[in-house]
């Protein structure tokens, strides 16, 4: 292992600009090119607080891998034996299924070509950096197809990250996933603000299994993470969590 990618491996401030330069993860904004991209610092945050919670990192959505590279990176460093599983149909969104899902008519994330990324290609930018090992568990293929197959095989989770924008994705993710989360472990869902099927999807969830811990929003005044909020011009892309407490 060469030095320089040693030290961009362990390093969370490099991995952070190195992600966001090379345009790896949604979480870095347009301003935010340069590396100053204070979601994955927040990101960092949650893994920061989830480091003792038993589990792994589970990421369903992982465009083109920079979330759950961040991830890989902090356990790394911190020579934590977590698994990061990054799950993703490695080809895009899918056509809406609206017999099955009504509130996905009309949507059309799967006619951008940009949302394609391979499974290979998220590889090589793990392996660019040196963070690929036997730790970085893909899951390919629809999330309905691949989520229940997944479970069987977790234990618990730690900290899940929902990015997977329709109605579809996001049902199937917090099904399938969210009783494996520890208590005490944190669920992050991206666009949850900005992605009224996402939202949706989240909200008859939590009202079938009866779910009523605080949705947070790192954009309120009272900035759990102590990072700031957009009135620096930096947003948090509609980002929201909670902390799983029983």
């Amino acid at each position: 292992m060469s030095e320089n990618k040693e030290n961009k491996s362990t390093d969370m401030e490099k991995i952070i600009k190195y992600i966001c330069f090379n345009k790896l993860s949604c979480l870095c904004g347009a301003d935010e090119h340069l590396g100053s991209s204070i979601n994955l610092q927040r990101l960092v945050k949650c893994l920061e607080l989830t480091k003792d919670i038993p589990g792994d990192f589970v990421e369903t959505g992982v465009w083109r891998g920079g979330a759950s590279m961040l991830a890989q990176a902090f356990f790394m460093k911190n020579k934590i034996n977590k698994k990061v599983y990054a799950a993703d149909s490695f080809e895009g969104l899918p056509r809406p299924q609206v017999e099955k899902y009504p509130v996905d008519a009309g949507d059309i994330h799967f006619k951008f070509p940009s949302l394609s990324v391979s499974r290979e290609e998220v590889e090589e930018n793990f392996r660019q950096i040196n963070l690929l090992n036997e730790n970085v568990i893909f899951v390919e293929g629809w999330f309905e197809d691949t989520l229940p197959i997944l479970r069987e095989s977790l234990d618990k989770i730690s900290l899940l990250r929902l990015d997977g924008d329709m109605y579809d994705a996001t049902w199937n993710s917090l099904v399938n996933l969210y009783d494996k989360l520890s208590i005490g472990g944190i669920i992050i869902i991206d666009d949850y603000s900005t992605h009224f099927r996402c939202k949706k999807a989240v909200l008859d969830f939590r009202e079938k299994y009866e779910i009523t811990e605080e949705i947070k929003d790192p954009e309120e005044p009272d900035d759990y993470f102590g990072l700031g909020s957009t009135s620096t011009g930096r947003s948090s892309g509609g980002v929201a969590w909670w902390i799983k407490e029983k």
